[in-house]
């Protein structure tokens, strides 16, 4: 089962990127990169209100849950204590109080360095809020998350028409774990960030690219990703012999130089630029992959992994891989290449962990999967019907989440 399993992940990748690849060199010079109009003003007011709407009832749920679980605590203390269990965003927290070092002012604060700084250095300023830091890192995350919604918006709706952005936007946010995108982690600041990006690529605002990209490569190491996109499509340029401008170089470069930061905070704390990598293997188990193991590597934890974890960890971690596969597959012809590209290389740097413990959060960081999966229903009743499909699955995962079982 685990060798059929990896041939059912392998097969569509590359059946998928050949046909990206073919559309790069050989296909239409366009790679689908038409323009539509610029959607009303309204229609992005909308949009952000919605999202906000959204957002503000996650908060009361999780308030309300944290306040159940931890009777007697104080708001931001019963959240510390109940939701900073499973997941990441006590150790944003904990880079934005003490700094990334070698001396434990906090339990396995030289661990830190295993996580990107910028989101954390957006936190730095309201640290003397004490305990109630966890209310700031879900204020900003919010403003991130809407502004985000808005970009991801305008940027489909030039490319796809306004009925695909409002489908994408919807699909964005019935992603099952999208309620991590008001939490006090990476995934809104980093959906901003590549929208922001993807956006300015879009109007050719080369300079405002690049320094989006390199944002987004101190967020997280798949920022450095959007340098292909930049490069893909300026070979599209190139193939309409349109005559390019210097700029280019910057959302190409630019990325790397914000991961180059990052390695040199490894080298100026541990000595190391890939410290990080070896915390991650020897206190995770963790490293880079080849997602057609990892998949195997799922399968046989199904086989002695237990309860929660066993299910939402492994076997949802299977689906998700699956899923996200065979969405992209389908997407292949219809979807603008360099996005296409782009959810490729971040499917295989997601999900090419030895270790995959989030799937279905890591999918929160591959930009093209909404669009993509908006282009492959393009009837409304199927799209309808895939919506229903994902908020039923959104509510599981959700309830799993607020009972800590096994979500990370």
């Amino acid at each position: 089962m685990e060798n059929l399993l990896s041939v059912l992940v392998v097969v569509p990748f590359v059946l998928a990127a050949a046909v990206a690849l073919w559309r790069l060199f050989a296909g239409p010079a366009g790679g689908g990169m038409r323009t539509h109009a610029l959607p009303p003003p309204a229609g992005q007011f909308r949009v952000g209100l919605c999202v906000l709407i959204w957002c503000g009832v996650l908060w009361c749920i999780l308030l309300v849950w944290a306040a159940r679980q931890c009777p007697g605590l104080r708001p931001g203390a019963a959240m510390w204590e109940y939701f900073g269990v499973n997941n990441d965003t006590r150790h944003y927290l904990n880079i934005a109080r003490y700094g990334y070092g070698t001396q434990d002012l906090v339990e396995g604060r030289h661990l830190l360095i295993v996580f990107f700084p910028l989101y954390a250095w957006l936190l730095r300023p309201f640290v003397w809020l004490g305990e109630n830091l966890w209310f700031a890192g879900m204020a900003l995350s919010t403003a991130f998350t809407v502004c985000g919604a808005v970009l991801q918006y305008r940027t489909v709706a030039r490319l796809l028409g306004e009925p695909a952005a409002c489908g994408t936007v919807l699909f964005q946010f019935l992603i099952p774990g999208s309620f991590f995108f008001v939490m006090p982690q990476t995934e809104a600041l980093f959906y901003c960030l590549s929208w922001a990006f993807l956006q300015a690529l879009q109007d050719r605002r080369l300079v405002r690219a690049g320094l989006f990209g390199l944002l987004a490569a101190l967020c997280r190491a798949n920022g450095v990703l959007l340098a292909g996109c930049a490069a893909a499509l300026l070979i599209l340029h190139l193939r309409q012999h349109r005559h390019p401008s210097p700029c280019w170089s910057l959302p190409i470069l630019l990325p790397f130089a914000g991961f180059g930061v990052y390695l040199a905070i490894n080298q100026a704390v541990y000595g190391n630029p890939w410290q990080f990598t070896i915390y991650q293997r020897e206190n995770w188990n963790n490293g880079l992959g080849f997602f057609g193991t990892t998949i195997r590597t799922l399968w046989n934890a199904c086989g002695y992994l237990e309860g929660g974890v066993r299910i939402y960890m492994a076997g949802w971690g299977i689906a998700v891989m699956l899923a996200e596969v065979l969405i992209l597959l389908l997407a292949c012809r219809r979807l603008p290449v360099p996005w296409l590209l782009l959810g490729l290389a971040g499917f295989a740097l997601a999900n090419g962990q030895i270790w995959l413990i989030s799937a279905q959060r890591y999918a929160l960081g591959i930009a093209p999967l909404a669009p993509a999966l908006c282009t492959i229903t393009p009837r409304e009743s199927r799209r309808g019907a895939v919506a229903g499909a994902l908020a039923v699955l959104w509510l599981v995962y959700f309830a799993a989440f607020l009972r800590r079982d096994g979500i990370y």
